[in-house]
């Protein structure tokens, strides 16, 4: 018997519409940021830590070693995020960037989405 190699024939895509925010939280998330919440002036403080940095900051501290994944940069995985994107109704498209983790003991690739315009 030999093995294939092949891919899986495509399967038409499901649209999946109206999903809640809430359900990409996993219930431990949820629950530690209601305690967190519960601490009184906890918004205020993470509010002022957050505009001191500012959010372009750690954008361009992200940006600074990643690639956008795009139709020329990281052609398949660009159109795998498309594929997740339509299946999911993402309403609009957040940049996805990859860049290569030389701080950790394994260094490996990570990708994240940068914050929408």
């Amino acid at each position: 018997m030999t093995e294939s190699t092949a891919l899986p024939a495509a399967r038409p895509r499901k649209i999946l519409t109206q999903i809640a925010p809430v359900t990409w939280e996993h219930p431990a998330d949820r629950a530690a940021l209601q305690s967190l919440r519960s601490v009184p002036g906890f918004d205020e403080v993470v509010k002022k830590i957050y505009g001191f940095i500012g959010e372009r900051g750690v954008r361009l501290i992200f940006q600074a070693d990643a690639v956008r994944v795009g139709p020329t940069q990281f052609p398949r995985l660009n159109q795998l995020y498309t594929d997740i994107l339509t299946s999911m109704d993402w309403p609009e498209r957040p940049e996805l960037f990859v860049s290569q983790d030389c701080r950790s003991p394994t260094p490996g690739r990570s990708a994240w989405i940068g914050p929408s315009s």
